[in-house]
């Protein structure tokens, strides 16, 4: 069999734009321009001459696996029983990971919660945002050994001093499995989103480094929330500009590449208030193939009603994971989206004004 070729020619831009023309049938250029960053226009006429470099491919590592389905449990108002209803629900459903957030409001963590599961055989994880009453060595003998601790670093006014042994020596949570959480807003000019959570990740790591500890382990420790934007184009790259940055951050500090193995972007899915279950479903369906399409390690969904949702609502949530990545193989193999030029040159230009704020 031959080989695969192409039979279209390229055409130049010029050329482009006045067949463009002529289908719009005398309507402008500029009525398919749509607004998706404050002052700045989506621009869908790129071409491949627009570009400033190659096109943009991400780490074939970030699609070899679906992301991870993950239940979202807020303690906070919630009995034990509750708490160990909705796990167990969440598991029957094939949900892959648990976070439990523990809040001062909510119960203390006892083993009834884990009644009838079994930790060991999913990835189980504990979110704190307060880090003034941490006391890790009493936690780790009531929760299983291989809990995850995720330091919730944004909800925290400087980095967690707490992290020492009994001999006040400091070790930045070298005692225990803990992953530090960066959330990335989802109100404002991406840009400076982005700027901002990497200042701080870098100021964090200089702390983490004065410490006598090396780079590479704060770096992998590290876990990023966003939670999905609207509009659809505008969540393929904040996404797509995020990994391209991320990626070259940790090579920058460390002179490494960081392991395919690593998973450190979290996708939240959350519904709004007043937003019936059925305009919700639309939405997260577009949010999980982005998800899909741009290279997402853990995907949550998170109704607005949490354990009061009808079972049928949390499990025809869950589903929209189930259809979009576990039977299909859209997710697999190289970069999906590398070499749409609008996508490429919005990626590789916001991802240059970030990388040049940063060494300032």
């Amino acid at each position: 069999m031959k080989e695969w070729s192409y039979s279209y020619h390229a055409i130049s831009k010029a050329d482009w734009l006045r067949q463009i023309e002529a289908d719009l049938k005398g309507a402008p250029l500029d009525s398919l321009f749509t607004s998706f960053r404050k002052g700045e226009l989506l621009d869908p006429f790129i071409h491949k001459d627009d570009l400033q470099g190659p096109v943009v491919r991400l780490p074939d590592g970030l699609f070899l696996h679906p992301p991870t389905l993950t239940e979202w449990i807020t303690s906070a108002g919630l009995t034990p029983q509750e708490i160990n209803q909705w796990i167990i629900q969440a598991l029957t459903q094939d949900v892959q990971s648990i976070v439990l957030e523990l809040t001062d409001t909510g119960p203390e963590f006892e083993s009834g919660w884990l009644e009838g599961v079994y930790p060991d055989m999913i990835l189980l994880q504990a979110e704190i945002r307060n880090s003034q009453d941490l006391h890790f060595s009493a936690m780790t003998t009531v929760l299983p050994t291989d809990t995850v601790f995720r330091i919730n670093r944004t909800s925290m006014a400087s980095f967690p001093s707490v992290f020492s042994n009994d001999t006040g020596e400091t070790r930045m949570g070298y005692q225990v499995n803990n992953r530090f959480v960066y959330s990335i807003p989802q109100e404002g000019d991406p840009v400076e989103l982005l700027q901002a959570v990497l200042q701080l990740v870098s100021s964090d790591l200089g702390v983490w480094i004065e410490a006598g500890l090396p780079a590479t382990d704060y770096l992998q420790r590290c876990i990023f929330r966003i939670n999905a934007p609207e509009p659809y184009i505008l969540h393929l790259l904040l996404v797509r500009t995020f990994h391209l940055l991320w990626q070259n951050f940790y090579a920058w500090h460390t002179g490494q590449t960081l392991s395919k193995k690593v998973k450190y972007l979290e996708l939240h899915i959350l519904q709004k208030d007043e937003e019936s279950q059925e305009s919700f479903l639309i939405r997260a369906s577009m949010s999980g193939l982005a998800a899909s399409l741009s290279g997402t390690h853990f995907i949550v969904f998170r109704l607005t009603n949490g354990v009061s949702s009808s079972f049928m609502n949390r499990r025809t949530s869950r589903n929209v994971h189930h259809l979009l990545h576990l039977e299909s193989t859209m997710f697999r193999g190289m970069d999906p989206l590398s070499g749409a030029y609008s996508l490429d040159y919005y990626t590789q230009r916001w991802a240059q004004e970030v990388w040049e704020k940063l060494k300032e």
